[in-house]
């Protein structure tokens, strides 16, 4: 399988992941790249159109069935990531911050910023399949130091969260 990587993609329609670190530029949407190659991310055409069908929508619609799709993509740790251009940042969802995620988000980070170093600053949250919410800036991924201590600062802003987030970084580094 070959690996994409388009800085324009990265910037506008978004980035998967796969669970062995590939780096794959969307295009238009996340589910309809899905919909377009279900083999790539292990599922079958018939898988999905079942799923469309089931929710009554037309496949590759941004509704319920996309929702479970790449739902069950990501608990298969599968990596979405989408750039808001708006609030000037990037929006990751991920089952769960591991070492293995976390080196893939790194490369991904350094790809991005070898070709755009002027988003070292931008936004990027990080939402786990657990319900944790973390907020870095981008450079902060590819420092290890500088990621704890973003997610430390995550811990004072999501308070409730504490103790699943301390737990969720624990021995990532």
């Amino acid at each position: 399988m070959r690996s994409i990587f388009n800085a324009k993609e990265i910037v506008s329609g978004g980035v998967w992941i796969s669970p062995s670190g590939e780096i794959f530029g969307v295009p238009l949407t996340h589910i309809r790249d899905v919909v377009a190659d279900p083999v790539k991310f292990g599922l079958t055409s018939d898988f999905i159109r079942q799923v469309f069908a089931r929710h009554g929508e037309g496949a590759g619609s941004e509704g319920n069935a996309r929702d479970e799709i790449i739902s069950l993509l990501v608990l298969k740790d599968w990596i979405r990531i989408r750039f808001h251009p708006g609030d000037s940042g990037f929006h990751i969802e991920l089952y769960r911050l591991n070492p293995k995620q976390k080196e893939f988000l790194s490369g991904w980070a350094s790809k991005v910023l070898g070709k755009h170093p002027d988003r070292a600053g931008f936004r990027t949250e990080i939402s786990e399949a657990v319900g944790i919410v973390s907020v870095f800036e981008l450079r902060e991924l590819l420092d290890s130091k500088r990621f704890i201590e973003a997610a430390y600062r995550s811990l004072e802003s999501f308070p409730d969260n504490a103790s699943a987030l301390y737990k969720s970084i624990s021995g990532v580094f």
